[in-house]
């Protein structure tokens, strides 16, 4: 049984409606998602964008250290050491829409798949398309450890 608040409500109860209040939040910030590993069309967690539509294929205007640990971790430049700044490139994606009425649910989903805020942040990052979009993100430098590169074609980084 879960614990119960002063006003009974389950903490299980006090974590969702957490979720979805920082869900509102993000997206009144943005309403778009950048995607560049298992999210992407015909991926295996593309089902959870399902009711979105695809804005655009592109890449990241600023430049990351793509790892790959079976799935993708995007380092940013502030954290890339300088003896790694020559692994710094764009990332090439998806972005897509999370505006339908189910948006909240959606973006509850997306944060819960990559563990924000624990696992991944999540930033706003610009694309070459010009497009804004969430980015999940990876900030503790030591998971390099753990990666291989992913695949790099023509400047741009590719999982």
């Amino acid at each position: 049984m879960s614990k119960k608040n002063k006003v009974g409500v389950g903490t299980s109860t006090q974590r969702y409606i957490k979720q979805l209040e920082d869900a509102k939040a993000a997206l009144k910030v943005c309403s778009n998602v950048f995607v560049y590993g298992s999210l992407k069309h015909g991926e295996g967690n593309s089902g959870i964008l399902s009711t979105c539509d695809l804005v655009a294929e592109t890449q990241t205007l600023s430049q990351w250290v793509l790892g790959d640990i079976g799935f993708p971790y995007a380092f940013p430049s502030t954290i890339t050491p300088p003896e790694h700044k020559d692994l710094l490139f764009p990332v090439k994606g998806e972005v897509y829409a999370v505006t339908g009425e189910d948006k909240y649910r959606v973006f509850t989903n997306l944060d819960g798949l990559e563990g924000y805020p624990s696992h991944y942040n999540r930033t706003v990052i610009r694309t070459v398309s010009g497009h804004y979009a969430w980015m999940y993100i990876q900030e503790d430098w030591d998971c390099t450890e753990y990666c291989a590169p992913c695949k790099l074609e023509e400047g741009v980084w590719v999982w």
